[in-house]
């Protein structure tokens, strides 16, 4: 595009940082309740483009979806290039005449095959498997001013033909139900949003809309453009050798991963606890985590330049030094790698917990914060010991990454083996007081 670099409004709608890169543009975000429209239009001009972020919630919902309901509305010597993700796909076609629906079965981290028609947003891009995560999807009928452009087919006995990409008939539209920005989407990622950026500057410049000089004032409303996120560093070593996992498998049917929870001490209310587990169907696998008082807790506030290490319920503060939390974390896994564990199952051990959104926009905090906040927003810990149930193929496995850990990894497989066997045997029979002591007694 010609004239000065290029600038783009991000709305953000309180969800995952898709600020997927468009070339050699500068991106400034705004909450999708940080501006009425009456207090944007006057801004438009002076942006090339517009990108809608994904967000929880329904586009029907005002406090959901905020300014995004009415810029798909704005007069014609306001208009310009959008691009809409997830909720803003679902905003753009409700808002012309689609019809929003809850998904049968919802599709949370999901990786789905993407049919497409090559055209558009998808010209000279190939097979698309892209990550999912919706409960709501649109209808669009003839009579409305959609064109479907992708979709994806979950079955008859789920959603069915599921709407992946629509653009406007007349205006300069387009959007995504799935997560472009998605490091397991391959396919319909960067080349969907540089066919987009492509769009959008061939419509700039049919229409003769050439942006005026940028006015750094601007950044009083719009906040500084989005940077570039410091990399890890590539001076950091490996700081010991790596570690051995020891893995021991069992099939055990009978197993569920609330019984391994249980004997982890899941429903003690004061007993560290970490699972991960689907919330949807199909889930395959089940991540439970044996807690010790030395596993150590990491803690991060956005502005701080220290991290909290918690091990023994003792706190230390370690300094960032000239690093960012990103390439600091990433020393830390460095020196805690682990190898030679099982290649068909997802998890050995590494850390586990939370990281907030805004942690991915550190840089923008004299804009966006409000102050050091109780809740940290990164909060993790080291797993060490863990229990992996595969519920396709009924394999349990336990591992753990501590060396020489082997007789607590023995000992919990046989208590697992014991835990299934005493299922069996009572099978036909309800749970009953005596199942309950056999899980605390398999927990000592």
């Amino acid at each position: 595009m010609p004239g000065e670099q290029p600038h783009i409004l991000f709305i953000d709608s309180y969800d995952t940082l898709c600020r997927e890169s468009l070339p050699g543009s500068l991106i400034h975000v705004i909450k999708n309740d940080q501006l009425t429209i009456q207090d944007l239009i006057q801004h438009l001009k002076f942006f090339t483009a517009i990108v809608v972020g994904p967000g929880p919630g329904s586009p029907l919902d005002e406090n959901d979806i905020g300014v995004v309901k009415d810029i798909w509305h704005v007069k014609d010597r306001h208009l310009l290039p959008i691009f809409g993700v997830c909720l803003g796909l679902q905003s753009l076609a409700v808002e012309h005449g689609a019809t929003l629906r809850r998904l049968k079965v919802v599709k949370h981290g999901q990786i789905s095959p993407i049919e497409h028609t090559g055209s558009g947003l998808f010209q000279c891009v190939g097979e698309v498997n892209a990550v999912r995560y919706h409960s709501l999807h649109v209808e669009v009928s003839d009579e409305s001013d959609m064109d479907i452009l992708a979709w994806a087919d979950d079955g008859k006995h789920e959603n069915g033909r599921v709407v992946m990409a629509v653009k406007h008939r007349s205006k300069p539209f387009w959007a995504v139900q799935y997560h472009p920005e998605s490091v397991r989407t391959s396919g319909g990622g960067v080349d969907i949003m540089h066919n987009f950026w492509n769009m959008a500057g061939d419509w700039n410049v049919n229409r003769s809309r050439l942006p005026p000089k940028w006015d750094p004032k601007l950044e009083q409303v719009f906040g500084p453009p989005w940077p570039t996120l410091c990399a890890p560093s590539r001076s950091l070593q490996f700081a010991s050798s790596p570690r051995q996992v020891i893995t021991k498998i069992s099939v055990l049917p009978q197993l569920t991963s609330n019984d391994v929870a249980e004997m982890f001490g899941a429903s003690k209310g004061s007993q560290a606890f970490v699972m991960l587990d689907s919330a949807s169907s199909p889930g395959r696998y089940s991540i439970i985590a044996s807690l010790t008082p030395t596993s150590i807790r990491l803690e991060y506030h956005l502005g701080d330049n220290f991290v909290t290490s918690i091990e023994n319920g003792q706190k230390q503060h370690t300094s960032l030094g000239d690093q960012d939390i990103w390439s600091w974390t990433s020393s830390f896994m460095d020196q805690r790698r682990a190898v030679g564990g099982r290649e068909d199952i997802p998890f050995w051990g590494g850390l586990v917990g939370y990281i907030s959104y805004e942690l991915g926009c550190a840089s923008l905090l004299d804009s966006q914060s409000d102050g050091r906040q109780s809740i940290p927003d990164l909060n993790l810990v080291f797993v060490e010991r863990s229990v992996v149930v595969d519920k396709e193929t009924n394999s349990v496995y336990v591992q753990s990454i501590i060396p020489h850990d082997h007789l607590w990894v023995h000992d919990t497989a046989s208590s697992l083996m014991s835990l299934s066997s005493f299922k069996v045997q009572s099978d036909d029979c309800p749970k009953t007081e005596t199942y309950s002591k056999m899980l605390r007694k398999s927990s000592k």
